[in-house]
């Protein structure tokens, strides 16, 4: 811009005063000068506009990325449930076969295994679980047949997964810690060592 106007003087400069006078020097210049705001202002604008544009199309495609990310997150904790309830029925299958096979401590295992399952998969009437984790505790009468360390553990990992959970919060405390307390008893009426997994 301060180019142009330097152009300027320098081409009315050389131009003999009869020709030129001093008022339209002045008049062309400013008239110049106003074209050239008017030019700068005009681009302005339009970048404006063009940059409001662009602020509304990405603010729509980020609302359109923030819809499916949610989907993502609903879909993922729909997977994540009906994962969970698949893996409760195949520990439950597994208690049923143990206790058809009389093998009630590893039957007791695998149900409380599936009471972890039907919790994180949100299945309903899971005080069931619980009822049939009893009843594999009424027919104990003998040590389980694979080792013991590594049952127990697996009884005590889960068990205290199921303490961290809403459920056992909200209603299964109770019913739980009496089923489990009544389990410990009687492996160590059995003679197991239960010392540091109760």
């Amino acid at each position: 811009m301060g180019v142009l106007v330097i152009v300027g003087v320098w081409v009315f400069g050389s131009l003999q005063l009869s020709v030129v006078s001093l008022d339209t020097f002045i008049g062309v210049s400013v008239t110049l000068l106003s074209v050239i705001f008017m030019v700068i202002i005009g681009w302005q604008v339009i970048n404006a506009i063009q940059v409001r544009e662009e602020m509304g199309k990405m603010e729509s495609r980020l609302k359109f990325l923030n819809d499916i990310v949610q989907d993502l997150a609903k879909n993922d904790k729909l997977h994540s449930m009906e994962a969970n309830n698949l893996q409760s029925a195949i520990c439950q299958m597994n208690a049923d076969s143990y206790m058809k096979q009389g093998l009630y401590v590893e039957a007791f295992a695998f149900y409380t295994f599936s009471l972890n399952f039907a919790i994180e998969g949100d299945t309903p009437n899971q005080s069931n679980n619980i009822k049939q984790m009893q009843l594999a505790l009424n027919h104990i009468n003998a040590k389980p047949t694979i080792p013991q360390t590594e049952l127990f553990n697996q009884i005590k990992y889960y068990s205290e997964k199921i303490r961290h959970t809403v459920s056992y919060k909200n209603c299964l405390s109770g019913l739980f810690e009496e089923t489990v307390a009544a389990f410990w008893q009687k492996m160590t009426s059995l003679g197991c060592e239960t010392n540091k997994h109760e």
